[in-house]
């Protein structure tokens, strides 16, 4: 991709997300805090489930090593 494309792709989401943000803003200040809070939480539910996917595959790759070592050894 060249830079002119990610850029116009940049810009075209920044300028989507302002438009929520704006469009939000039109009902008062209340429904824009509900729509902050709802993004937050879809932030921190990603950052969750990416973490736990995370250790759990550092603990999978950390436990299967002396578990396929002992196979190894009993055959």
């Amino acid at each position: 991709m060249t830079l002119a494309i990610e850029r116009s792709q940049g810009s075209r989401a920044a300028s989507l997300a302002l438009r929520y943000a704006l469009r939000e803003l039109r009902g008062g200040l209340r429904g824009f805090y509900v729509f902050i809070a709802c993004i937050a939480l879809g932030v921190m539910a990603i950052a969750g489930v990416g973490s736990v996917a995370a250790s759990l595959s550092e603990g999978l790759a950390r436990e299967a090593a002396p578990c396929s070592a002992a196979t190894r050894r009993s055959r």
